[in-house]
């Protein structure tokens, strides 16, 4: 009984991995200031506004990047972006499917600074322009926020978040040439930046220079997302030991990825590494109890007991 159970895993272990569940969507991203600098004490709150009851607050790390997660990627949420002393803003967003990516830098104004004696409104004209362009990049204006930032810049050319979301405008523009040298006119102020090197990785691999793009993927942040689908490159293949290296960065990134626990666990049982894949699989069901590899996880943990 025992082996015909042994078999039936393993006729199921050799079916080809997908990169993702349909329906999955995730968004990583950035809260920043109008000068750029990471917003530490951000909050990002989404709630669903259409079909089903959702609502999550997810915190910002300290360099203000953070990563959101939904199951049902088919519907619209609302985001909510706060930090104390910023004025919050919200969007609705309806966002891709994976393996699609959804990447977000989003921009908290500062409240306008008044004296108490004077009623007139002190605001940069350089900072105001920057505002102004977040303000209609977060609303899907490119053409606009490229117009703004341009005039931000020409006001003050040391403002490097200027130049680093236009960076990132002309890119969605598919302007390369511009985005490059944007970017690079980013990095000559600032020093490294992990969305520079991002940008000009893909940029310059869009324009054709694979020298260049590999040089700045080099440097450019590594994603959960990415390291997950590049390991089932190697697991279709039959590659686990090269696929478990990526699996475990993917978990570290994001202790929450689910798929990414389980075809760890799956990939640790091919290698024979039972502890490890014990492991792995029993986060998978913590993880995703009702998930559809569930019983399947259930199963192998009982064979390896």
């Amino acid at each position: 009984m025992r082996k015909t159970i042994l078999l039936g895993l393993i006729l199921m272990l050799v079916l080809p991995v997908t990169a993702f569940a349909v329906g999955q969507a995730r968004m990583t991203g950035k809260v920043v200031d109008p000068t750029g600098k990471p917003i530490k004490d951000a909050t990002i709150t989404v709630v669903a506004t259409e079909v089903r009851t959702f609502k999550e607050t997810y915190k910002v790390k300290d360099d203000g990047t953070f990563a959101v997660a939904v199951v049902d990627g088919t519907i619209r949420y609302e985001f909510t972006i706060a930090a104390p002393g910023f004025q919050e803003y919200k969007e609705v967003i309806k966002m891709k499917l994976v393996p699609e990516k959804n990447d977000r830098t989003f921009t908290l104004g500062a409240p306008q600074q008044t004296t108490q004696l004077v009623t007139t409104t002190v605001v940069d004209p350089a900072t105001a322009a920057y505002n102004e362009g977040a303000k209609i990049a977060n609303e899907g204006n490119v053409d606009g926020a490229i117009a703004k930032m341009e005039e931000a810049i020409k006001l003050k050319p040391e403002l490097s978040a200027g130049y680093m979301a236009l960076a990132k405008l002309y890119l969605r523009k598919n302007d390369y040439a511009k985005s490059i040298a944007t970017a690079e006119k980013a990095l000559e102020l600032v020093g490294d930046d992990d969305d520079m090197f991002a940008v000009l990785a893909e940029a310059y691999g869009k324009s054709g220079n694979k020298a260049k793009a590999a040089e700045f993927k080099a440097k450019a942040p590594q994603n959960a997302p990415d390291l997950f689908n590049q390991a089932v490159v190697h697991l279709n293949a039959g590659r686990d030991a090269d696929a478990v290296p990526l699996l475990v960065k993917a978990t570290e990134l994001d202790a929450n990825f689910s798929d990414a626990w389980f075809q760890l666990g799956m990939a640790y049982v091919r290698l024979a590494k039972n502890p490890d894949a014990k492991a792995a699989l029993q986060k998978y069901i913590d993880l995703a109890p009702n998930g559809s590899d569930a019983p399947m996880a259930k199963e192998v943990i009982k064979y390896l007991n």
